[in-house]
């Protein structure tokens, strides 16, 4: 028999969860480097007619007037908040969320410029959401809240679209630069930088 005595402790094994978000961590800035480092080619062919706008700062001044109806403006705040506030709870119990956030941008910048031939961007929106929700479980959180998540924003955006705006949403087409879109428009009309309605501005 092995005699241990009662102060002795056992030696504590790193956490497999902190190593899995040290991991994603790296993952996350070698995707960053990679996708926002270096230009790529398209490997669809030339710009889409419905694809115009190459930078992100060629696309916004297109989706500001995609948003001009106050209603779904607000909607787009409303949503966007409740989002946001909801992932920085998320955080508390699954930190492996803030890298995740970022590897999925980075690819979702790359896959923008690869995929730029197509006239959709269905293939871009399901690589960003599945990098999303499988970086978030690599880093050892779960697959269920990055899937969760983008239905609350989405639901209110589309809503304001469908029924006040009555167009398209940018994410059928841009939706990484619709993404970023939505928070930049968010974060001006409720810092005043932008008018809820543009008419009145």
């Amino acid at each position: 028999l092995t005699l241990r005595m009662a102060d002795d402790k056992p030696a504590m094994a790193p956490s497999i969860g902190a190593a899995r978000v040290v991991e994603a961590c790296i993952a996350s800035a070698l995707g960053v480097i990679v996708c926002f480092g270096i230009k790529f080619p398209s490997i669809t062919g030339p710009n889409d007619i419905a694809k115009p706008y190459n930078t992100f700062e060629e696309f916004y001044p297109h989706y500001q007037k995609e948003h001009q109806d106050p209603k779904c403006r607000l909607l787009h705040v409303i949503g966007t908040s409740i989002t946001s506030t909801l992932l920085l709870f998320s955080l508390v119990r699954e930190p492996s969320m803030a890298p995740s956030i970022v590897t999925a941008a980075a690819v979702g910048f790359g896959l923008c410029k690869a995929l730029i031939g197509l006239p959709h961007g269905f293939i871009e929106f399901a690589c960003l959401i599945a990098t999303f929700a499988l970086a978030n479980k690599i880093g050892g959180g779960t697959l269920r809240t990055p899937l969760l998540l983008p239905l609350v924003g989405y639901s209110f955006a589309w809503v304001g679209h469908f029924f006040f705006e009555h167009n398209k949403p940018a994410t059928f087409i841009y939706p990484t630069f619709s993404l970023f879109g939505d928070f930049r428009m968010c974060f001006s009309i409720l810092t005043g930088l932008e008018a809820l309605d543009p008419s009145a501005a």
